[in-house]
């Protein structure tokens, strides 16, 4: 082999080994962050349970510190936010946990159902929707409009969720009976469709 070929094939081969070795580093020191924020966890729900949220305030702030993209220290800190009559500065926690540690479904459901604990319904169901790319966050998107009694919008999410569910026979029978039960919810909601007692003799024509 010639010594310039060789000498390319060297440098190739130098650049591919240094490349594993910073994925291989970047990944201990990833693992490493989530073991330091996952013993700060652990010792802040300590101190909810014993009563101490200050202390607990400040470990899931720790927690956060040691790994942005861990959504259980966000979920924490906001619970004990709450818990010291700080709603505002809560909210303000989960809208950062929203751009640094939904990375799953699962994730998604967690951060917005602890919006929505908070009040912040619509914004939760924007986020869902933003990212409802699945039958699972269709569901919960559903859910959401639900609870905010904006039905249509949640038959039109548990339709589609109804949708993505084909192939998966327990999941698709769980998204009918919620399509079923939204749409009986929908139907009563409608003055047209569901007049009720005291409609005028118009609607309850139209109702027929």
């Amino acid at each position: 082999m010639r010594p310039a070929l060789a000498a390319t094939f060297l440098c190739v081969s130098l650049v591919f080994t240094a490349s594993e070795a910073l994925a291989q580093s970047a990944g201990d020191v990833r693992a490493l962050a989530r073991t330091v924020a996952e013993g700060y966890i652990d010792r802040a729900r300590t101190a909810e349970r014993d009563g101490r949220p200050i202390a607990a305030e400040g470990l899931f702030s720790r927690a956060v510190e040691a790994d942005r993209g861990f959504l259980e220290g966000y979920l924490g800190l906001a619970r004990v936010l709450v818990a010291r009559g700080r709603a505002a500065e809560a909210a303000r926690v989960l809208e950062i946990a929203s751009v640094h540690a939904l990375s799953s479904d699962e994730d998604v459901a967690q951060w917005a159902r602890a919006m929505a604990a908070l009040g912040a319904i619509d914004a939760a169901i924007a986020s869902v929707e933003h990212r409802g790319t699945t039958a699972r966050a269709q569901r919960l998107a559903a859910e959401l409009c639900a609870a905010a009694s904006r039905l249509p919008e949640a038959l039109a999410h548990a339709r589609r969720a109804l949708e993505l569910t084909s192939g998966d026979s327990s999941a698709e029978r769980d998204a009918r009976r919620l399509v079923r039960a939204l749409s009986l919810l929908v139907g009563e909601a409608d003055p047209v469709r569901s007049p009720g007692a005291g409609a005028s003799l118009l609607r309850r024509l139209l109702a027929r």
